[in-house]
């Protein structure tokens, strides 16, 4: 689905995230979208945090890319440059100085 003002949907008044996981849900109420896998990449990610937060019975498993998880309460710090190997889906990667 495109997001409120994104792709093919009509531009709107108001953007918030809110809004966007309104429409999220009245899109799986209109697909019967009971339970579901939700796939979300960077701005569609917080808006999958968000519907998974308001509504964690209707998604079966939660998949984001390219954002970052919505710690409000905490600053995020992230390193230029990691201290070692980063476990990705089963592999490693290894930044070394070139």
């Amino acid at each position: 689905m495109d997001q409120r003002g994104h792709a093919g949907s009509k531009r709107v008044g108001t953007y918030t995230f809110e809004f966007m996981c309104d429409d999220l849900l009245h899109f799986a109420n209109a697909m019967n979208l009971e339970q579901f896998t939700l796939l979300g990449h960077s701005m569609g990610g917080t808006v999958s945090y968000l519907f998974s937060q308001r509504f964690p019975s209707r998604i079966e498993r939660l998949i984001v890319e390219d954002t970052p998880p919505p710690f409000s309460d905490k600053q995020i710090e992230i390193s230029s440059k990691p201290d070692g190997p980063l476990p990705l889906a089963g592999c490693a990667l290894d930044f070394k100085a070139t």
